[in-house]
């Protein structure tokens, strides 16, 4: 079985970290922590995103879990430039978001914070050429 290389392992360590982190506490409301998805709901239904990335962003929350594994499997598969620069935008989707909610006055928690770092390693993985790849 052949090695996984630092690429392959970057961008599923990234992935599994950034997913971890959607899913943990991002904020504190009144008496509860709240993950992203808890927020992505809440500011849905008070209709707090005004523009339209925010709207964008917003909804399309929920699918992170489906995009990250996308851009992780194309990763690990070695696939053309595409898989990175598809890569590179899923990465850049989900760090833009906490970092919305970690520049917010809010009590932010850490989930966001473990995001962004399962992002940026997803970043490494995109930008990272391996020899004999692309």
């Amino acid at each position: 079985m052949p090695r996984p290389s630092l690429r392959s392992s970057l961008a599923v360590a990234g992935g599994a970290v950034a997913l971890l982190g959607s899913f943990l506490p991002w904020l504190r409301t009144g008496e509860r922590e709240r993950t992203s998805y808890e927020l992505s709901g809440i500011a849905r239904r008070l209709g707090v995103a005004t523009g339209p990335l925010e709207r964008a962003a917003i909804v399309g929350w929920p699918i992170v879990p489906f995009v990250l594994l996308c851009a992780v499997v194309l990763l690990v598969m070695r696939c053309s430039i595409g898989a990175r620069v598809f890569g590179l935008a899923v990465a850049a989707y989900v760090l833009a978001v906490p970092a919305i909610v970690l520049g917010s006055p809010l009590e932010t928690r850490f989930g966001a914070v473990v995001t962004v770092v399962g992002a940026c390693l997803l970043v490494v993985a995109c930008l990272l050429r391996e020899r004999g790849h692309a």
